[in-house]
């Protein structure tokens, strides 16, 4: 994801000012204090072990990769989402958030693979071609590797490999770069790590890769720049920390940072050859150009000779994501608003399947007629008819921010969408009402809504507001809330109870009749984030410690007694099937009986494209599931 600017431009400017000055003398002190120690350390380092092999054995599980959920599961995901791009097999390759994209490969439609065809996970970060095959580097499920017909799966047995990043082919050999383990190397037998020698930088959290005439660049988040050249390592730090981005320019290597783009040639000479622009992809057009792609969507061509003059060529709707060229010459490049061939005078949409307008689904619910309704964190609502698989855009909810949460109100015949910008009501033909803090609730961020008595109850994070015969009323820590930031809403036993930051709190009349938190009275973690009546008693959820049932003589029971501690997603919990599933933040959906002491603990992971479940619905058939990457949907009947 790339970064944001720092939010004072001073450090900028003193920064640029630095490294233009050392164009002159600051360069000759930049090779003095950065490179040379590096390069006296690699050879001290080389002399101390004998010229011995920096790269370490990696344990890893390599296995055909198969569908995982039972028959009867459908997915949808959103494959505009373009990480990656590669031209591949005549066509052209598309890493995505939804799985991989093949589209006009021998003129066939475009096709997704995906975590319902077996792929670990979903978001795929980057592409490369190695040894005949397609590789895959994924969002937390390590690498796959694509034949044409064929995904083969290598997860990595040690942790922090599992998130990868950036895929390079260098020296016959393939490097894959993670977010916490370092870089990876294959020689087409075996996987090796690389150990930086003594005295170069840190590359555990790498971001970008770039093969060199003679050797590797490996780009990282926090660190800089690590050069690979033969028996040499050459760190290049500050400005260059934040990589996002690397490519070649003959025998130069370019440098894409949140703040300019750098050239470091082969010399040891540091320059800017982009100031002030946020770099997000860099690739050679051919011809002897070099494209920019940035985070404003502009795609900037230039010379790759010294000193060039880059001009606008391209524009895309959304940040670059990914640049790429064939070896015919064709270009493309990707963003969250899809893939595109960039041939033309303008962008021309790559084919793709259809499926969600956006990756990350953050609430689901369901309606009088069974029409399956999707909220997306980035905004927006589309919703799937009974039978069907197909999204379609919800009227006057197109562009509504971030959906926190929805609700059907079977009383006036609504859906009730809370959003990071107040709280809509709609009556399935367009949006009938619109509340903000301006016309008098709490706050602006609504959690979550819930009907009561009459009115309507809004949980805020300044507190909670309730309408009634047209007035707005609030209440907030000032009356007796343990913490004003308040998530959930249900009504027990005649009461009203809220899952807060700070506990809960249950709400009689308008009033806080009592408090309740972790440190006094048994609730497992203050911060509450999802409610569910459950018999007599309650199931409360939350973020860090579990679920535990409160019972009607006020006491907690862990339930279930195992997993034990575990965190549970604001909203993501529902009693299906006989059972109660909770959306997890990194263990998929956990399934437990209704009793504490009814049974074992089952887990749904596998085929979900990722483990992070932020929303839950179902419909009695199906258990409809959704997380950063997208929607799936397995009948009740045969989950674990």
């Amino acid at each position: 994801m790339a970064g944001e600017r720092p939010a004072s431009g001073r450090w900028v400017v003193l920064a640029l000012l630095a490294f233009g000055i050392g164009a002159v003398a600051g360069v000759s002190r930049f090779r003095q204090e950065i490179v040379v120690p590096a390069e006296r350390a690699v050879a001290e380092a080389r002399r101390a072990a004998g010229e011995q092999d920096l790269l370490s054995p990696l344990v890893t599980e390599t296995r055909p990769s198969e569908p995982v959920l039972p028959p009867g599961s459908w997915q949808l995901g959103c494959p505009g989402d373009v990480r990656a791009v590669l031209r591949w097999r005549g066509g052209w390759a598309m890493g995505t958030s939804a799985g991989l994209v093949l589209g006009g490969q021998a003129g066939q439609p475009p096709k997704l693979i995906g975590a319902l065809a077996g792929l670990a996970a979903s978001r795929v970060t980057a592409l490369a071609e190695f040894g005949g095959a397609l590789w895959l580097a994924t969002e937390g499920g390590g690498l796959a590797a694509f034949d044409g017909s064929r995904l083969s799966s290598y997860r990595f047995g040690e942790p922090g490999l599992e998130r990868v990043t950036a895929l390079a082919v260098a020296g016959g050999e393939l490097f894959a770069g993670t977010f916490g383990g370092g870089v990876v190397r294959y020689d087409g037998t075996r996987f090796r790590r690389l150990r930086p020698a003594p005295g170069a930088i840190d590359v555990s959290r790498v971001s970008a890769l770039s093969p060199l005439r003679t050797g590797l660049a490996v780009g990282t988040s926090d660190r800089g720049v690590l050069i690979i050249e033969g028996g040499r390592q050459i760190s290049y730090g500050a400005p260059l920390d934040r990589v996002t981005a690397l490519g070649t320019a003959g025998d130069d290597l370019l440098v894409g940072t949140p703040f300019a783009l750098q050239r470091l040639e082969a010399s040891g000479r540091a320059s800017t050859d982009l100031p002030d622009v946020h770099v997000t992809a860099i690739t050679n057009a051919g011809g002897g150009d070099v494209l920019v792609g940035t985070f404003e969507g502009d795609v900037l061509r230039g010379p790759a000779g010294p000193r060039p003059a880059y001009h606008p060529w391209r524009k895309l709707p959304g940040a670059v994501s990914a640049l790429a060229s064939g070896e015919q010459g064709e270009l493309a490049a990707g963003s969250a608003a899809g893939g595109f061939a960039l041939s033309g005078r303008e962008p021309r949409g790559l084919p793709r399947p259809g499926g969600l307008r956006r990756p990350h689904v953050s609430a689901l619910a369901l309606d009088a007629t069974g029409g399956l309704w999707i909220g997306y964190f980035e905004g927006g609502v589309e919703r799937i008819e009974p039978g069907s698989t197909a999204p379609v855009a919800v009227a006057g909810l197109q562009s509504c921010p971030g959906v926190n949460h929805m609700k059907w109100d079977e009383r006036s015949g609504r859906m009730l969408v809370s959003t990071l910008h107040g709280w809509f009501a709609h009556d399935g033909r367009a949006v009938v009402r619109r509340l903000r803090s301006s016309d008098g609730l709490a706050g602006e961020n609504v959690s979550a809504s819930l009907p009561v008595d009459g009115g309507m109850l809004f949980c805020t994070e300044k507190g909670v507001s309730v309408e009634k015969d047209g007035r707005i009323e609030s209440i907030g820590v000032f009356h007796g809330l343990p913490n004003n930031h308040v998530y959930c809403a249900v009504e027990h036993q005649g009461r009203v109870v809220l899952g807060t930051l700070g506990g809960l709190a249950v709400l009689e009349q308008l009033r806080v009749t009592r408090s309740i938190s972790a440190s006094a009275n048994g609730l497992p973690a203050n911060w509450v984030t999802a409610l569910s009546p459950l018999g007599p008693g309650l199931l409360v959820a939350t973020y860090g410690g579990g679920c535990a049932l409160w019972g009607p003589d006020g006491a907690f029971t862990r339930h279930p007694q195992r997993p034990g501690r575990f965190e549970v997603n604001s909203g993501a919990l529902i009693e299906v099937g006989g059972r109660v599933a909770a959306g997890t933040l990194d263990r998929g959906v956990l399934l437990f009986p209704t009793s504490p002491e009814g049974g074992p603990v089952a887990g749904l992971l596998q085929g979900l494209g990722h483990p992070d479940v932020t929303a839950l619905a179902s419909d009695g058939s199906h258990l409809f599931i959704g997380t950063e990457t997208g929607l799936t949907a397995v009948p009740v009947g045969a989950l674990p």
